[in-house]
C-alpha cells in the first residue's frame, strides 16, 4: 500500500535522490538543497511525498503557484 503526505525538511535527501535519477533532469529540473528548503516555507508551494508502509519515500510531487 502506498501513502501521500506532505513533505517535511527531513525528506530532502529522499527528494534530491529521486532527482538525480538519469533522465530526471531532462523532463523535469532538479532542486538544490536550499530550494526545497525554501519551496518547502513558501505559502504557493506544497510538497506530496509516496511512502510505503515502512514511510520510505517512494516518490513525490512539487506544486507550485498555489493560490
Amino acid at each position: 500500500m502506498v501513502g501521500l503526505r506532505p513533505a517535511t525538511e527531513a525528506d530532502i535527501p529522499a527528494m534530491m535522490e529521486a532527482e538525480r535519477q538519469p533522465g530526471y533532469d531532462a523532463l523535469v529540473g532538479r532542486f538544490t538543497t536550499q530550494e526545497h528548503v525554501a519551496n518547502l516555507a513558501d505559502p504557493t508551494a506544497a510538497y506530496q511525498v509516496a511512502v510505503d508502509r515502512e514511510g520510505q519515500v517512494l516518490g513525490f510531487v512539487f506544486f507550485r503557484d498555489l493560490t
